[in-house]
C-alpha cells in the first residue's frame, strides 16, 4: 500500500539517542572514512558544545551531540541567474518520503554500526529511537486524517476548522516492559498567511526502560522494527483510522 507521505512534500528525520564511549574527535576518523565511501565528499564542522556536523552531497545532514545522532534530510533551493534577469529560485525535484526515510535509515545503520564497533563501543548505549516525518501541506487539500484532526482540535468553538494553530500533542501508544513507544504531534498553520501551508510534524519514538539491551547485537534488527512501527503508524494517521479507533 502507497503510504500518503509519498503524495506530498515531506521529508524524513532519525534521531538515536546514545551515550557513546568513544570521544567526538575519534567519531569524526571513525566516520569520515565510512561517510565518504557511501556519499562521496563529506564536509565537516565542528560546533559549541561537542556538536559535530556532517553534510552530504545529496541532501541528507548527519548531526552528532553529546547525546544524539541525527540523521535529516532537507531540499536545497538553488538561484538561476541568466544576463539581464533577477535570480529565479530552482526548486529541486520532490522525492517520495518512503525513499528518503530507507535513506537516511541507512546512514543511521553505519554510522551507530561504527559508533558500536568502535574502541571501547560496547559500552555504548541506545536510549531512544526517533522516526520523524515533516510534511508541508495544502490546508485547503488535507488528507482525511489531517481534515479530521484540525476539526477535532476546532470543536469546542463548534468551527469546522481553527482559523490558526501552533500545538504539539504527546500521545502513549504502547508499551512493554522493555520500552515505551509515543509520538509528539506537531501542527503549525495561520489561515491569515495560506502561503505558509500547513506543517505536520510527526515525531514517532520508541524509548527504551532504561536503554536498549545488547545494542551492538540488536540494534539493527530494533531499526528495522522501529521503521515498520513508524510508518504504520503515520498511514493510520493520515487515513484518519485513529479516530474510528476512538469512536468504537
Amino acid at each position: 500500500m502507497e503510504n500518503w507521505l509519498d503524495r506530498v512534500v515531506a521529508r524524513p528525520l532519525i534521531g538515536i539517542q546514545t551515550l557513546p564511549d568513544v570521544t567526538r574527535s575519534m567519531l569524526v576518523q571513525v566516520l569520515s572514512p565510512v561517510l565518504t565511501q557511501h556519499h562521496g565528499n563529506v564536509d565537516v564542522s565542528l560546533g559549541l558544545a561537542g556538536i559535530v556536523e556532517f553534510k552530504l552531497v545529496n541532501g541528507f545532514t548527519l548531526r552528532l551531540t553529546p547525546t544524539d545522532v541525527i540523521v535529516q534530510f532537507d531540499y536545497k533551493t538553488t538561484w538561476e541567474s541568466s544576463a539581464g534577469k533577477l535570480k529565479t529560485p530552482v526548486v529541486p525535484e520532490v522525492r517520495p518520503y518512503t525513499e528518503l526515510l530507507t535513506q537516511a535509515l541507512s546512514i543511521t545503520s553505519a554510522v551507530v554500526g561504527a559508533m558500536l564497533a568502535s574502541s571501547g563501543g560496547s559500552q555504548t548505549s541506545v536510549a531512544r529511537v526517533g522516526i520523524v516525518a515533516i510534511a508541508d501541506l495544502d490546508p485547503d487539500n488535507l488528507v482525511p486524517g489531517v481534515d479530521l484532526l484540525t476539526t477535532h482540535l476546532g470543536a469546542p468553538w463548534r468551527q469546522r476548522r481553527l482559523a490558526a494553530a501552533n500545538a504539539t500533542l504527546l500521545a502513549n501508544l504502547d508499551e512493554d516492559n522493555e520500552h515505551v513507544e509515543r509520538c509528539h504531534h506537531g501542527l503549525v498553520f495561520d489561515q491569515a498567511q495560506p502561503e505558509n501551508g500547513l506543517k505536520l510534524t510527526l515525531d514517532w519514538q520508541r524509548a527504551y526502560l532504561p536503554t536498549l539491551p545488547e545494542p551492538r547485537k540488536r540494534f539493527q534488527g530494533e531499526l528495522d522494527a522501529c521503521r515498520d512501527r513508524a510508518l504504520a503508524y503515520f498511514q493510520k494517521i493520515g487515513e484518519g483510522e485513529l479516530f474510528d479507533d476512538a469512536a468504537d
